[in-house]
């Protein structure tokens, strides 16, 4: 490998991720750039990664299409060579490595500038998470393993949009971790009152966002299925959602409060802030974690809506001819009302899909990927996609798991 690769993987890094480092900076233990310098060399499957993403991002920067085209060759025996340790004698032992994790996350990033089709780099996303579960959460608290997890948390979060799955960090033994990360970052000498308030503050919010995922599926899961499960458990189901609005609601407004705080401190000066709550900042991170909540509340305005219909429709079918139907105060809110720049919904089921905003054939009018990249990491992973209303997407979600299930097929080899 040339001298110069752990150099170009620096710029990469830097150009692709301003927002994220410009917050999580002091959260990472071993940094990615220290790691690569450090690993180059010693496992092929990482350097053809290494090796690829700096040239496609190289070709991308100067629109080179040799050096474009030299980055596929390369990402090619990367795959081949990752491929080789998945179904050597070692395999399992070596997927569970720390090497496994991190080539898997940069054949994800290499995807998105790629672009083998919409969703390829979602679908390695997916393979990284399979590999993350098996080193487990503990593994992650410490280390590089600490700033694997920072750094791609937020497009684990977007992978299970797309592919309608439950969120891996929804898990108990993931929740611990975040909140305990959360409480070690809080309390780093490094970083300043209003740094901590807002780590504070994300990740919290963070550990709410992750149920979103898998709250998709369930609902989703209940407009397909032939035979809807009792209204006890829909019922139950039902309190998840308003619980999770809820709590989106109430930490997005003390997010706004503590990054107003900060913007409105002098420097050196820790001040309380007094007056409106703005709706937006200056800082870009701040930004990105604002309009998150906005997606967030959109699908859960459509999900609220969904599961409405499907009591009332439960309803009607329980109710025997010529007796009342339940009042509407034990419905859940009627359809067709619903705020956060959502329209007034038909009263049926809406049925709705998440897209990866990459794809091939928008590749002009999209922004560069190294801002999406970034807009994503510093979003929670919400601004990976977009909400396309109309039929739902093919068999995928139809046989969606409503329980977290990660399956060694999932890994992407090509």
């Amino acid at each position: 490998m040339t001298k110069q690769q752990p150099e170009l993987f620096r710029v990469f890094v830097l150009t692709a991720f301003p927002r994220w480092f410009g917050l999580n900076r002091y959260r990472v233990h071993v940094p990615w750039t220290v790691y690569v310098a450090d690993t180059l060399g010693q496992n092929p499957a990482l350097d053809g990664a290494v090796c690829g993403i700096t040239s496609v991002f190289l070709g991308r920067s100067h629109n080179d299409d040799k050096l474009q085209r030299s980055s596929r060759e390369i990402y090619g025996k990367a795959l081949a060579a990752f491929g080789a340790i998945i179904h050597s004698n070692a395999g399992s032992t070596q997927l569970a490595s720390r090497v496994a994790v991190s080539t898997s996350i940069l054949l994800s990033l290499f995807e998105t500038y790629l672009r083998t089709d919409q969703h390829s780099w979602a679908r390695h996303a997916r393979g990284a998470a399979l590999l993350m579960s098996l080193r487990g959460a503990r593994a992650h608290l410490t280390g590089f393993d600490r700033c694997l997890y920072l750094s791609f948390r937020s497009f684990l979060v977007a992978e299970a949009f797309i592919h309608g799955q439950p969120c891996l960090f929804e898990t108990p033994e993931w929740q611990r971790l975040i909140d305990e990360i959360r409480c070690q970052d809080m309390v780093d000498r490094r970083v300043t009152p209003q740094i901590s308030a807002v780590i504070d503050v994300s990740d919290r919010l963070f550990m709410e966002v992750v149920q979103l995922p898998g709250l998709v599926s369930r609902v989703r899961r209940l407009t397909l299925a032939a035979a809807r499960e009792d209204m006890p458990a829909i019922r139950a189901l039902e309190m998840r959602l308003h619980r999770c609005d809820h709590a989106i609601r109430a930490l997005t407004r003390e997010l706004q409060v503590s990054i107003a705080a900060r913007t409105h401190a002098a420097p050196g000066q820790t001040a309380s802030f007094i007056g409106p709550i703005p709706l937006s900042f200056p800082e870009e991170f701040a930004n990105g974690l604002i309009r998150a909540t906005d997606v967030c509340f959109r699908i859960l305005g459509l999900l609220q809506h969904n599961l409405s219909v499907i009591c009332q429709e439960m309803v009607h079918l329980v109710v025997p001819d010529g007796a009342s139907p339940q009042s509407a105060s034990s419905l859940p809110s009627s359809p067709g009302s619903l705020g956060d720049g959502l329209t007034a919904l038909p009263s049926r089921v809406v049925p709705f899909r998440l897209v990866s905003k990459l794809q091939p054939d928008k590749r002009e009018q999209l922004a560069p990927v190294d801002r999406w990249l970034d807009m994503v990491a510093s979003s929670m992973g919400m601004e990976a996609f977009e909400i396309v209303i109309g039929n739902s997407a093919p068999s995928a979600y139809a046989d969606a798991d409503p329980e977290p299930h990660l399956s060694g097929t999932i890994l992407p080899l090509r």
